[in-house]
């Protein structure tokens, strides 16, 4: 190889490290003007409070979600990078009812100063079918919903008054689709006569609740703790006498137990999933409630 050819084979290698380096760098700096555009800072803690915020936010304030993808709220331990994440917002909002008893403390060490905002503020709760104390799962009850979009609203308007009126508008429109995606359910669970279903752990009272359906047993009475034999035979039991025919499992958990409880009874499987780890868009929730309606649909024997 001449020297020439060397010489631009060097040449074309330090532009390419350069034009790489630059790259490298404007992403940064974008980064970090992203960070520092002066807008509120929101973090959420789970999915569903990541989409009623992001949808009533727009581009007013940038919102974020505190656990990572595929994490439930029940049981989290936090990497550094969340802290830091915590450590910059503005407002923190929770569900509360006890689902995110690790976050007062993170608090705590990472910002004492910022705003803590329990969404599910001033919902009626319902007595929990199980273990629990408190049953924290409103979210999946579209017309609670609604009350929780107006507590996010009200707390993004109070600490930015200047986008105050663009916030109240976008809740407005959230109320109206929860209430439209009410109607939606209302409508396909209409042809449904039995109604019974056995879940995997108590996160649709609720839901069950508002559309009139029964929830016979739930196999994880107590978050993390799986049931013994004794209590899986009781489970099977149960299943056989009663005649019920609608069995979920949930997709964050594994469905090999649900699986077995199947094999004994004759039954089908199908996932009802409580959208702890649904996606992070403002979407998200409506696509989780409609997909847990084809579901339920399809278990119930109602007809297409």
């Amino acid at each position: 190889m001449s020297m020439r050819m060397r010489a631009v084979i060097a040449a074309l290698v330090v532009v390419v490290v350069v034009a790489a380096i630059g790259v490298l760098f404007w992403n940064r700096l974008r980064s970090v003007v992203s960070v520092d555009d002066g807008r509120l800072r929101v973090v959420t803690t789970f999915a569903p409070l990541y989409s009623f915020t992001a949808a009533i936010a727009g581009d007013d304030a940038l919102v974020e979600n505190l656990l990572p993808p595929g994490v439930g709220p029940h049981d989290f331990a936090f990497a550094p990078s969340e802290m830091e994440r915590l450590s910059q917002a503005d407002i923190v909002v929770a569900n509360g009812l006890g689902l995110e008893q690790w976050l007062s403390n993170a608090i705590r060490t990472a910002n004492s100063d910022v705003t803590l905002v329990e969404a599910s503020n001033g919902i009626a709760m319902r007595e929990p079918d199980t273990a629990l104390q408190v049953d924290p799962h409103v979210w999946l009850d579209p017309i609670r919903a609604q009350t929780m979009a107006a507590n996010i609203a009200l707390a993004l308007a109070t600490a930015d008054p200047a986008h105050a009126s663009a916030y109240g508008t976008r809740r407005d429109a959230l109320v109206a689709r929860l209430a439209a995606l009410d109607k939606e359910i209302r409508t396909g669970l209409s042809g449904a006569f039995d109604r019974r279903f056995v879940g995997f752990h108590d996160a649709f009272g609720y839901f069950a609740e508002r559309y009139g359906l029964q929830t016979v047993a739930v196999i994880e009475t107590s978050p993390g703790k799986e049931p013994s034999p004794r209590d899986v035979a009781q489970i099977v039991s149960l299943i056989r006498r009663s005649g019920v025919k609608a069995l979920f499992t949930e997709p964050q958990f594994s469905p090999a137990l649900v699986e077995a409880i199947a094999v004994e009874t004759g039954l089908a499987t199908h996932s009802l999933d409580p959208l702890e780890t649904a996606a992070f868009s403002a979407d998200g929730y409506f696509d989780g409630m409609r997909a847990n309606l084809v579901a339920l649909r399809v278990a119930f024997g109602i007809q297409p």
